[in-house]
This record gives C-alpha cells, sequence and structure tokens, in this order.
C-alpha cells in the first residue's frame, strides 16, 4: 500500500508525477512500493456518516474546497488473472483496496408502451418493458439495492385522482411473488438483511418497493428528492412521483449523498472517460455514482466492479441496450415526463461513449429486456 495523505489545495496538474499516496483518513501510512506517471484525483473526502443526519436534512448543499489525492499506480504492475479494464486505473486513483462485488439482477413487474415511444424506429406495437433493479453483495456492508422495481402498493397508490393517471398512461403489470423484497425471499436474502439502498431517482417504477425495507437506509443524490417534493398534483404526477410510495419515516433513514463524498475525475487520468466526477457511495472505493440527469431530477447511475470486470447501473439513461448500442433514443413524446431533455441526451451520449470506450464495461439499463432475459432469468450473479 502506498503512504496517503489528505491536503488541501487546488488541482495539480495532470502531467505532475508523484511518488507518494495521499488519503482521505488524514494519517499517514506506511508504503515500500513507488513509482512515476500518478494522476491526481481530487477528492472532497468521504461519504456522510449517521450521526450527520440533522445536518444533511437542515444543512446547504454547498462544495467545499477540493482536497487532492495522489495515488501512485505502477504502470509496470504485473496484470492480475482477471482481465484488466483500463477503467480499473479509476478504482486504482481513488483507493486500492477498494472492494469488488457481487452483482444480480431481478425484475420487479412490468408496464407497456408502443414500442416506437421507447426507441427511435420503433415499431406501434405494445412491448413489454421489464422493471429491473438489483442487489449488490458487498463483502463488507451486506447486500444492498440499487432501486426496487414496481409493488403491489403502487396500485393503491394510483386509486385517486389525479394519481390514476400514471395508471392509465402506464399500465403496469404485476403478480404476487414479483415484488423486491419476495424475489430477494425466493433466493435467500431476507429482506430484513437490506441496510442500503441506492435510490438512481424516484419515479415510481424505481421507488414502489421502499416501504418493504424497513432496516434500509436510503442512498440518493439530494436534488433528485427536493425537486421532486416541490411538485404537487398533477405537475408530480407528469414527473412520475407519487409521494405515498415513500416510507413515513423516510426522512429519518435518508442518507443523501454528502458533498464531502464527489471525487474530481482529471480528464489526464482517463481521457475517454466521460464523467469528470463520481461520488464515492459508501467511502470506500466500491460503489461510484455518476450523474445522468435528463429522464429525471437528479438521476444517477451506479459504477462498481464484480470479479467479471466493471459494470454500470445507469438507470433510466436509456431504456435499453440496443438504445445506446445503435443510438436510437426514444421518440420526443417520451420527453414530455423530462424536466431537462437536453441533459438527458448529454446523459445519453456519455453512455454511448462509454460503450465505444470500454466495451468490456457491462451496462445495465433498468428497462431493458435483453438484461432481464441474461440476468435476472438465470438469477445468477455476474
Amino acid at each position: 500500500m502506498s503512504k496517503i495523505e489528505k491536503e488541501r489545495q487546488t488541482a495539480a496538474s495532470a502531467s505532475s508525477a508523484s511518488s507518494s499516496v495521499r488519503g482521505a483518513s488524514g494519517s499517514a501510512a506506511s508504503s515500500d512500493s513507488a513509482s512515476a506517471g500518478r494522476v491526481p484525483v481530487e477528492r472532497e473526502t468521504n461519504v456522510q456518516q449517521s450521526n450527520e443526519r440533522e445536518v444533511n436534512e437542515k444543512g446547504s448543499n454547498k462544495r467545499e474546497d477540493a482536497r487532492i489525492v495522489r495515488i501512485e499506480d505502477p504502470q509496470t504492475e504485473t496484470a492480475t488473472k482477471r482481465d484488466r479494464s483500463e477503467l480499473d486505473r479509476l478504482w486504482e486513483a481513488i483507493g486500492r483496496s477498494a472492494p469488488r462485488v457481487k452483482l444480480r439482477v431481478f425484475s420487479a413487474g412490468s408496464c407497456t408502451h408502443p414500442e416506437w415511444v421507447t426507441i427511435r424506429g420503433g415499431s406501434l406495437r405494445s412491448v413489454r418493458i421489464p422493471a429491473l433493479f438489483a442487489c449488490i453483495e458487498h463483502p463488507q456492508a451486506g447486500p444492498i439495492l440499487f432501486d426496487t422495481g414496481y409493488s403491489d402498493r403502487f396500485f393503491r397508490e394510483t386509486d385517486p385522482f389525479p394519481d390514476r393517471l400514471y395508471r392509465m398512461v402506464t399500465p403496469v403489470r404485476f403478480e404476487a411473488g414479483q415484488s423486491a423484497a419476495e424475489r430477494l425471499r425466493a433466493s435467500g436474502i431476507p429482506p430484513e438483511s437490506i441496510r442500503q439502498i441506492v435510490v438512481s431517482h424516484f419515479h415510481a417504477d424505481h421507488v414502489a418497493g421502499l416501504h418493504d425495507f424497513p432496516q434500509a437506509e436510503f442512498l440518493y443524490e439530494r436534488e433528485a428528492l427536493e425537486s421532486m417534493r416541490r411538485l404537487r398534483g398533477i405537475r408530480a404526477v407528469k414527473r412520475g412521483f407519487l409521494p405515498g410510495l415513500l416510507p413515513g419515516d423516510f426522512d429519518r433513514r435518508a442518507r443523501p449523498f454528502a458533498p464531502e463524498s464527489r471525487i474530481e475525475v482529471p480528464e489526464a487520468l482517463l481521457p475517454r472517460f466521460p464523467f469528470r466526477r463520481v461520488t464515492d457511495v459508501l467511502g470506500d472505493g466500491s460503489l461510484l455514482a455518476v450523474d445522468l440527469p435528463g429522464h429525471a431530477y437528479g438521476q444517477i447511475g451506479l459504477l462498481l466492479r464484480t470479479e467479471r470486470g466493471p459494470a454500470l447501473l445507469c438507470a433510466d439513461a436509456a431504456w435499453s441496450a440496443a438504445a445506446y448500442r445503435e443510438n436510437r433514443p426514444p421518440s420526443a413524446l417520451a420527453g414530455i415526463i423530462m424536466p431537462d431533455r437536453r441533459a438527458y441526451a448529454d446523459s445519453f451520449r456519455a453512455l454511448r461513449e462509454l460503450h465505444e470506450a470500454f466495451p468490456e464495461l457491462t451496462i445495465l439499463a433498468s428497462h431493458c429486456p435483453e438484461a432481464e432475459r441474461l440476468y435476472a432469468a438465470e438469477g445468477a450473479p455476474l
């Protein structure tokens, strides 16, 4: 392990070399390795702790001064048995101890839409669109969810007007045994063991199962919920928000990303990586949130590594693998639900850039029939 030390200063030149490693703990660690060619990564320290709850509920969302982390990356290091990805440089720059995780994908209900709405050049026929969620098995934190899909609570919340309009425009298919809690229980994972849920955004098809996990804390981008909560009536329905899907004690268990968890990614570190900022969700580098706004306020994707390689849970930045592979975004009509169509176009473009630059990266869209067929049907870890 290289020597780590936290220091405040302005961003260092991307071409500068460093022979020491400075980390977010504030204490130096011993090291016997040295190398050249390390690119500094600006980091704003660690994810918030549970005892910061009141500060986050009342505090501001202002960014702190960047803290710079210089990390050594031996270019001549022998490759491991697993195929090395260029994206590994990102994790090595954040912290070489960042653990790999196991990833499993499940479906929790579905809806239907005319295909031409969901993808450019689609047919007039109605197609089934699965609502996928992921279970991330972390070696220390245990099972962590990424979204929850639908649950039967969706139907109760969409009985009254105007929320019923949501159900009319988006016909939902859901059967007993399809909720996230029931899918997990059938796979040997007790819902009570879920202590953290990363919420990509607050559309109903991503949060309808939150009530079923009473022990879980909720990790998300602050803007994603604050912007939704300002909406009422038809405006809320238009943005896909049903407040009743949030547990009554949601605010007590809420853990919005702290400004200190942001990490600036120098372009020189990964020139083809389209994001200049990531969020260290757990503080150990294992789960890195990337901003994918446009489809919904504050939407994020989740970048992680399994034994098979890197993966990105991209939420609704694209609705299928075919969309980003073939450059076929949804129709203009789909933009009615989007708060920022230009931001969506930028996020969609970022997915295409990732796919082209890092073909080893598995990109999983939350409504992708191909992903459901390849991963959710079998239930085996990726």
